[in-house]
């Protein structure tokens, strides 16, 4: 609870889960991955918490 804050402001639920580092991000172009994005945005320790 200390770690997320006030929950509303995170208007959907993928928001909150890219924020706790539970989905990659990529790069796709034409259909093909072309790279990740972001692996160290958002909070490392609800990262460690969830996993």
């Amino acid at each position: 609870m200390l770690e997320t804050g006030d929950i509303s402001r995170f208007d959907k639920i993928g928001n909150y889960a890219s924020y706790c580092r539970c989905v990659s991000g990529a790069r796709y172009n034409n259909g093909k991955k072309k790279g990740k994005t972001n692996s160290k945005n958002g909070n490392k320790y609800l990262a460690w918490a969830f996993v």
